[in-house]
């Protein structure tokens, strides 16, 4: 398993977990500890999905 920001609430941790594995790493690849909400990461994650 990759890891994840320590800022990662338990919350985020879920949601980045059951995104597709190619978002997974799109995102860790940006600079995924930029990440300040759960809000941001949904956001982040349907602009990929969506694109």
């Amino acid at each position: 398993m990759q890891q994840k920001p320590q800022s990662f609430t338990p919350e985020m941790e879920q949601y980045f977990e059951s995104l597709p594995m190619h978002i997974q790493e799109t995102i860790q690849m940006a600079g995924r500890e930029k990440i300040q909400s759960i809000e941001e990461l949904r956001q982040i994650a349907e602009i990929l999905k969506d694109g």
